[in-house]
Formats: structure tokens, sequence, C-alpha cells
């Protein structure tokens, strides 16, 4: 092999080595660029409808969650110590018997206990019986809420797949109306502006809208993967409408709240914060603000409606919880059934009063 051919091999070679190393440095730097987007990611909170798709097919590795934790629960917590100053505790009260329901109209507070078919009522000052409402054909009562007005209350029984309606102040003919539904309702809520009644179905995995006569409105599927949909509210009205739902327990993948449209398309979810959401069963809308009660974590929260964390309102809440809140007074009412030895033998009430 002649000289020039072993030069023209050797300046061949040493470009190669040249062009590989440059390819290399490049790759390098985009990992690198990548490894950067995917930190500033973590820092937040909640996921848009992709994500959340990937979350809960397992998509989203365990470390991403773990990181995520990790960064946000440094700031919370201070927020939160400086925060409880907001919310007096007045009084906490015991019930011999579950309590699947309250509301307050004016300064009366109206309890529905399991196996009752009655609302019992209490002067809500001082928590002194007034008088009893018959309810006829009340099966299992799991929610009630008082509309708009303080003239009606709602409740949901999952028993007869029905909505009863009761009427404060009317001839006892007139007083209870029942109509039925397809399924088994659940969590109720009532639309700010029209006074509509929101009924959440775990099963179907749906929301159903009614007129205050039950009418039926409206009816919104959820993505499938918004397992054991529990309670619905509405946070803004209009043509876009934008709704709060709080889904899931404890063995299912995912146990969140999410912000969905009237489509049902899920539009952005609470993941994690301080820890995740365990069965969050309720939640209240409050001026600016969203109260969760989170069962399994033993505590009610208070978020935007955008779903960023603003402060842990109440812990050590053990049972299954139902709540209101009397905007005439501010004050939270958290209802805490208690199980034991296989079911739920009885209740505590607590109230807040909100500063």
């Amino acid at each position: 092999m002649s000289r020039q051919h072993r030069t023209r091999l050797m300046v061949v070679f040493v470009l190669s080595v040249l062009i590989a190393i440059s390819f290399a440095h490049v790759y390098d730097s985009e990992l690198e660029e990548d490894d950067d987007d995917d930190d500033d990611e973590t820092e937040m909170p909640f996921c848009d409808a992709d994500a959340c798709r990937d979350a809960c097919n397992g998509a989203v590795p365990r470390k991403t969650y773990e990181k995520e934790i990790v960064k946000l629960t440094t700031g919370i917590n201070m927020q939160t110590q400086s925060r409880l100053s907001q919310a007096r505790l007045v009084r906490t009260m015991e019930s011999s018997l579950p309590i699947w329901g309250i509301a307050t109209i004016g300064n009366e507070a109206f309890l529905v206990r399991e196996g009752k078919q009655q609302i019992d009522v209490y002067d809500s000052s001082n928590f002194t019986a007034k008088y009893i409402i018959s309810v006829p054909g009340l099966g299992t009562a799991v929610d009630m809420v008082a509309d708009n007005e303080r003239t009606h209350l709602y409740i949901s029984d999952s028993y007869n797949n029905a909505i009863h309606r009761v009427c404060i102040g009317c001839p006892k003919q007139q007083m209870v109306v029942k109509w039925p539904v397809k399924d088994k309702p659940h969590g109720l809520s009532i639309n700010a502006l029209d006074g509509h009644v929101l009924v959440t179905f775990p099963d179907e995995g749906t929301v159903k809208e009614y007129t205050k006569s039950g009418t039926f409105v409206r009816r919104i599927q959820l993505e499938q993967y918004v397992i054991n949909p529990w309670h619905t509210v509405l946070l803004t009205d209009g043509e876009s409408r934008v709704y709060l739902v709080t889904h899931g327990v404890t063995t299912d993948r995912e146990s969140r709240a999410c912000l969905v449209n009237s489509r049902g398309l899920t539009l952005r979810c609470l993941t994690t914060f301080l820890d995740p959401l365990g069965s969050p069963i309720r939640a209240h809308v409050v001026g600016d603000h969203v109260i969760v009660a989170d069962t399994k974590n033993h505590r009610v929260l208070m978020m935007t409606k955008d779903l960023k964390y603003v402060w842990t309102l109440a812990t050590e809440l053990n049972g299954a919880m139902r709540m209101w809140f009397d905007d005439a007074f501010d004050r939270l009412y958290v209802i805490v059934n208690i199980w034991d030895q296989n079911e739920y033998s009885k209740a505590e009430i607590t109230i807040f009063e909100m500063l």
C-alpha cells in the first residue's frame, strides 16, 4: 500500500472519529435539556387530560410521583400552619346513629339518619331537637342538600333509585315528592344560578341534571378512567360549563378531584400534593374556593377552583364524611360516620366557623 493511500485512510478515520464525538455531544445535551424539562413538569400538581390517561394506565413512573410529593410538601406545610387560624371549632357532638345528610335553612339544621324514614330538625344554634318531618318510602339515604331559596330539601335514595324532594312549610299532602332515576344516585348539589339539581351516579359513571321538579335536563358521561364518581359541583356556568368531580376509592388506581366540561371531558386533575387523595367523597363551593372531604386521609382540604391547594381545615376525622356549608352564618358542618364491627354504628358532628 502506497504512502499516499495510507494517508487518505488516516484522514478518513480521523474525520469519522470527530463526527462521532460531535454527535455524542449533541445527544448528551439533548438528554440534559429533557431532564430539565421533566423536573419542571413535576412541580405542577395537576395534569391535562392526556397526562391523566397516561397516569391511570401506569405510564407515569413512580419516581415522578415521589419527586412531585417531595417538592410540593415543603411549602404546603408552612402555608397550612400560617392559615389554620381562619377556622374556629365551634362544637363537636355525637349521634347514636350514622348521619348521611345534613343541611341548614335559617336557624334550623336538618339531619337524615340511617334506617329512618324521617328528617330530624334541630335548632342550629344549640342543637336542641325541634320536630320531625316524615319522608314516607325513604329507603337508603346517601346525601341531602337544600336548594338556593332554602325552601326545599333533596335526598338521594340508593335503595329505591329515587330523589325525594321535601318542601319546608308546605301543607302535609304536598310536603314530599319522589321522582325515580334509572340507577343508584349518590352525591347531590344545587347549581348556583338556575337551582337545578346535579346527581352523581357512581355505577354509571355519569352526572345527571334535573330541574327542581325532577324534569331531566342533561346527562354528562364521564371518561372511563374517572372511576367511582361520588360528587359533582358546578364551578362555572354559561356556554363553557366546568364541573368539579370527586372520584375513586383507595382500591382504585386513582382517587382524585377533576375538572370536567359539559361533554364529560377531563380538563385537569389534582393528582398529588401532600399525598394522594383517598376517597374524596364530597365537595362544596365556598366563594372562590372549594372544600373537599378527603375521607380515607381523615381530613378536610380547601383549594382554589383551579385545584391549587390552599390549606388543611381539619384532620383526624376518622370515618365516612358528609359536609354542608351554611353561607348565611359561614359555618361548615362535617359529619363523620364511625365504622365499628363491620358497620357504621354512630356519627360525630363537628362545626367550624370560617373566620
